[in-house]
This record gives C-alpha cells, structure tokens and sequence, in this order.
C-alpha cells in the first residue's frame, strides 16, 4: 500500500494499493497494459485481466479501444486435463469479437484460433487413439489487413482448417483428416489475388512397417484424398480470359488413392553401411470433370526407385588449436534410379519442388507430395569431415561437401517448371565450427561451376559470453545463374542485460 514508481528520483505512477502472490503459484488479477497509437485505428489502448481458474485451466479477458475503430473483446482460454491412467490432452482457443468497427461500416467483426491435441484413449483395439483440432477462421477477407496480429502470431492469407483422428499401436498407424482452407482475398486488388488451395474432404491414412525382420526393413503407405476447391470463377472462363493472369489453379475437384510399398536391407557394420532399397509408388485419380490436356476424366500411373546408399567413417586422433580431437572422414555415395513415366499431363494436387540443400541432394524423389515422381539417373557423392571432443564427444567443427551427377535429362516436372538437363549439379559446401564456449560460426554455399557463379551463401556467427548475453549475425546473398545479384540479407540480433 502507498506504493510509488520512481525512475531517476521522479514519480511517474502512484499505486495506491497492489497485490501479487509471494510464490510461484498464480492468482487472478490485471496485468500491466498494452498501449499504442497508429494511423488508422488511432489511439490503442488494451487492459488485460487473468483469471486462474484451477490450477490446469486458466482464462484471460484483454477488451481492446481504438479510438477510430472501436471495442475489440478478446478472450484466451487454455487447458491441461490429464485423467489418470490416460495420458495429457491440452487446448488453446482465442476470440476475437468486434461488434461495431467504425472503419469498416459498423461491419461485425471476429476471429477465431483453437488449437486441441492429445490421446483421446490409449487403450482402443490395442492401441492408442488420438484427436487433433486446429480451427482459424475470420469474419472477412479484409480481417488481415485491418488485424495484422491476433494471438502473438501474424495473419495469414490462407487459413487452415483440420480435425484429424489417428490410432497407432507403433506397427499400424490409421488416420482420419477433413482440412478446409479459408482464402483471404485482396478485394481492392485483383493481381493481388491468390489461388484458393484444395480441401482434403476427407483423407484417410494407413501405414504399415517393420523394422529389422530378418534384417529387413519393410513400410507399406496408403492415402485416400478428396480434394474439392471452391472457386468465385469457373476454369473455362479463367482460361477465356487469359487465366495466368489471376492465377487460378483450374485442376478438377478429384479422388485420389496412393499406394507406396518400400523395402531395404541395411547392412550396418560400425564403421559404416550400406543400405539398397525398392520402392513402388501407385496412384489413380478419379476426376469430376475431363482434363483439359487430353480430356481423360480418370488415370492411373506406378513408378518404382531403386536406391543404393552407402556410407564408411575413419577417424584418426589429431591436434588443432592446441588441442587434442579425434579427426573423421565419412564420404558417402548415393545411387537412385527412378525410369520415366508420363505425368505431366496430370494436375498438382500437392506436389512442390525440394529446396536444394544437404538433406535434398541425398532424397529419390525431387518433390514433394505424391503428384510428381521425378525420373532420376543420379549418382550423388559426399563426405563430410569432424573434430569430436575425445572426452564428452561433443562436436567442435564440421566440414561437408557434396555433388550430384545426373546421367540423363529429367523429364517429368511440375506445371510451368523447366526441365533438368543431364551433368554435374552445383556444388554444396557447408562448415560449421564450435571450438569455444564462446564463439560458433556456421556457413554454406552452393557453387555452379559451369558459370563460376556463387549462387547462395549464408555465414553466420553467434556470441554467447554468458547467461542472457548473446549476440546473432548472418550474411544471405542470392545470384541468379548469370551472377547478377536478387537479394542480399543482414539479419542481426542480440540479447543483453542493461542491468
């Protein structure tokens, strides 16, 4: 009681009377205010109040007014249940209501975020069924802009919908989703409008897999999906007028069952592997329209892989930097063959092209999702090099490089995408070193060395001196293949104490 806040001898806010717990338990009570000014909404002023219900279960009231919009109610209830002998479940849901925005017409306003995961039963037919809900829906396709943040995270333009249901027993796993997007469109803008994604109505899952029988690793996937996308313009008139323009993607609503059966046999010694592997990858579609390629209304496509992937690691005992380490070389090879099958003229549900990087250059499949199986001839080679702290095994430094040969011209691509031609991909360089508690500096590059152009190359640093003290630096440059620069990024970042 008779509480005053003083900066540098100056009263700045008296406090008649305060209160808050002497320990680490919660108690309800306001909590400090947010206040802000821009030019649109005018003055910002939030006062939040949290209310503990129980010690697993809590809500907070946080009433927002804009002087020029309005009252925004806003609500956060969040849950922790755990039913013995079942394991936890938990939730979050956010709500937003505006009943009058002042802005916008007296327009009602909303939105909502809920988020609830967990095991609904452990114990159903021998194995464990899980429930997962993830609901984000707004009023309007206006909301993003006017309402840049809800709940600490950004507004995105395509919202995301699902409930899924899974039951696994660790060799079987099931599943059930229903994902529905919402599409915020720029109503002012129609370049500025974005296609509208395929619902999954319904899609269901299945996988089977064993691990070592008789030293045998076996998987066997399914996929059942429905996809249905609502468009405010059909196809035939976005092709009328030029469709690429507003980018609409005219693929028929479809069913689409996959099947991928893989088997390998790892031969795994302790000083390295090989593991060789076969794999079938079979699809159908069902379309509720003809395609606009060559009028099929169904088709059905199977493509297998064949992998050889090896590995060997030495190791020796050195000295750097007046230390004693245990030095490693672990080249790798990859071999993958993939035969050609026509599937360019079947639409993209799902498919997106792989980032280039050190865990993409070592995969069969050069895309995503299961509508494009790329054809590969490749042989990529690697090998990466470590200092390793001899007494905790803790890694000090890291050297990788790794190479793609492609023995023949892809052919298979996704819609509007070039085709790879046969020879020597870029090259990917990458190190990282960590030889103090102090300083870590990590880097990698990709390299074309037909044009000796220096495509991609982020170095970074971080500076760690002690507790809360910590200092972040990156360098990101991007040239296209004939050296001209697209972007370059400095991205800093530091925490210290003041005092």
């Amino acid at each position: 009681q008779g509480g005053t806040l003083r900066f540098k001898d100056v009263p700045l806010l008296p406090l008649p009377e305060m209160s808050f717990p002497l320990s680490d338990e919660r108690r309800s009570g306001l909590l400090p205010p947010n206040i802000g000014v821009d030019n649109i909404g005018g003055l910002e002023y939030t006062q939040p109040y949290y209310w503990n219900l129980a010690p697993n279960r809590d809500m907070t009231f946080f009433p927002t007014y804009w002087s020029n919009r309005g009252i925004n109610l806003g609500t956060e209830f969040r849950y922790l249940e755990n039913t013995a002998p079942n394991p936890p479940f938990q939730g979050q849901l956010r709500f937003d209501y505006m009943e009058k925005d002042k802005l916008r017409d007296d327009a009602r306003r909303w939105g909502i975020k809920y988020m609830h995961t967990g095991v609904t039963n452990p114990f159903v037919a021998g194995g464990g069924l899980g429930f997962n809900l993830n609901i984000n829906r707004v009023s309007d396709d206006d909301y993003w802009k006017d309402f840049a943040v809800i709940g600490g995270s950004g507004i995105q333009r395509l919202l995301s919908n699902d409930a899924a249901l899974s039951w696994t027993n660790g060799y079987v796993t099931t599943g059930f989703r229903a994902q529905k997007w919402q599409t915020l469109q720029d109503l002012a803008n129609v370049n500025n409008r974005i296609t509208p994604p395929f619902d999954r109505v319904p899609q269901l899952t299945a996988r089977i897999q064993r691990f070592n029988t008789n030293g045998f690793d076996m998987s066997l996937d399914g996929d059942l999906t429905r996809f249905a996308s609502v468009r405010d313009i059909d196809c035939a008139t976005a092709r009328s007028n030029g469709g690429t323009k507003l980018f609409y993607n005219c693929a028929p609503n479809a069913d689409r069952a996959v099947t991928v059966a893989q088997v390998s046999r790892p031969f795994i010694t302790p000083f390295g592997y090989v593991t060789p592997k076969i794999a079938m990858n079979g699809r159908s579609y069902q379309f509720d329209g003809a395609l606009s390629t060559n009028g099929q209304s169904s088709a059905s496509v199977s493509v297998p892989t064949f992998s050889l992937d090896t590995g060997i690691a030495f190791e020796r005992s050195s000295r750097w930097f007046d230390r004693s380490w245990v030095q490693t070389l672990e080249p790798r090879a990859f071999y993958v063959f993939t035969p050609y099958r026509e599937q360019n003229y079947l639409p993209n549900y799902d498919s997106g092209g792989n980032a280039f990087n050190f865990a993409s250059i070592f995969a069969e499949n050069e895309y995503g999702g299961y509508d494009r199986i790329s054809d590969s001839k490749l042989l990529t080679l690697g090998a990466t090099s470590r200092l390793i702290d001899p007494e905790t095994g803790a890694e000090g430094a890291r050297f990788a490089l790794a190479q793609r040969l492609r023995m023949q011209d892809e052919r298979v691509v996704l819609p509007g995408g070039a085709v790879s031609q046969a020879g020597i991909s870029d090259i990917l360089a990458g190190a990282g070193m960590n030889l103090s508690p102090k300083w870590a500096v990590e880097s990698t590059f990709q390299y074309n060395p037909k044009t000796s152009n220096m495509l991609r190359r982020v170095v970074g640093g971080r500076y760690t001196p002690g507790s809360y003290r910590v200092v972040n630096a990156a360098f990101r440059t991007e040239n296209d293949q004939a050296g001209a620069p697209v972007s370059q990024q400095l991205d800093l970042g530091w925490q210290w104490p003041l005092h």
